[in-house]
C-alpha cells in the first residue's frame, strides 16, 4: 500500500519497465506487461460513498472508518467473503486497531463479534464440515458396496466353477 501520488511509480513502470499503463476510471490505473495484471488506485480521489472498500484499503484509517467498515460488512452480510480484505486492513492499521480497542475497552474478538464476523465464519466452517462429512459418508457407502459387489462376483465365479465340475 502506497500513500503518495502514483506519478513516479507510473513513470517508472512506463519508462523503465516498459509496461503499458492506462487510466480506467477516476484515479484507477491498469498496468499490463508483467506476469500478473496490476491495478494502481489513488484512493485519495475516490468518493467514500461509491468506493467504500477501495477507499479504505490503506494504512491511514481512523476509528470512525474502521467502525464503518465493520458495520457495513455486517450490514451487507459479507463477512465471510471479505475476510482477506479485513485481514489486510487490520494488519495495515494495527496501531489504530489497538487504539480503537482501548477507547472502546473491548478486545479484538469482541469488536469482530459485534460486527457479526464470528458468527458468519463459524456458520461457514460448520457448513464446510457438514459437506465434508456428507462426502466422506457417501464415499464410505460406495466403498462398502464395491466390497459387496466384489464378494458377489467372487461367489458367482465360484458357483460357475462348481457348475462346470458338475456338468463334467
Amino acid at each position: 500500500m502506497e500513500s503518495r501520488y502514483p506519478r513516479e511509480l507510473i513513470k517508472h513502470l512506463k519508462e523503465i519497465r516498459g509496461y503499458t499503463v492506462e487510466k480506467t476510471g477516476n484515479r484507477i490505473y491498469y498496468v499490463s506487461g508483467d506476469i500478473l495484471p496490476i491495478q494502481i488506485i489513488d484512493s485519495r480521489k475516490l468518493s467514500v460513498e461509491d468506493n467504500l472498500w477501495l477507499k479504505n484499503l490503506n494504512n491511514k484509517l481512523d476509528h470512525t472508518e474502521i467502525d464503518r467498515l465493520l458495520a457495513e460488512s455486517a450490514r451487507q452480510d459479507k463477512a465471510v467473503q471479505i475476510a482477506a480484505y479485513m485481514y489486510a486492513i487490520v494488519n495495515a492499521n494495527s496501531r489504530i486497531m489497538e487504539e480503537t480497542m482501548k477507547v472502546k475497552r473491548k478486545t479484538f474478538n469482541q469488536i469482530v463479534e459485534e460486527a457479526g464476523l464470528t458468527a458468519e465464519w463459524e456458520a461457514k466452517g460448520e457448513a464446510r464440515g457438514e459437506a465434508r462429512g456428507e462426502a466422506r459418508g457417501k464415499q464410505q457407502e460406495r466403498e462398502k458396496w464395491q466390497i459387496v459387489v466384489a464378494d458377489k462376483d467372487a461367489e458367482i465365479v465360484r458357483l460357475r466353477k462348481q457348475l462346470e465340475e458338475i456338468k463334467n
